[in-house]
């Protein structure tokens, strides 16, 4: 894994290329603290990333 145990900061996390980005950053082993104005949305993202075994946080 390319960023296992790595801390990636994610803005605009919810949606789009960021969140991408934020998929493929946890499936690699990254940390993942994810940010966006949409609070609901960044709960189901971050929520999903762990299900799928990544390890992600939601930082305000």
């Amino acid at each position: 894994m390319r960023f296992q145990d790595k801390v990636a900061l994610i803005t605009a996390a919810a949606s789009g290329i960021s969140r991408a980005t934020a998929d493929i950053m946890a499936h690699e082993g990254a940390i993942v603290g994810a940010v966006d104005i949409h609070e609901e949305r960044l709960d189901r993202t971050v929520a999903a990333l762990n299900e799928g075994g990544g390890r992600a946080r939601k930082r305000r």
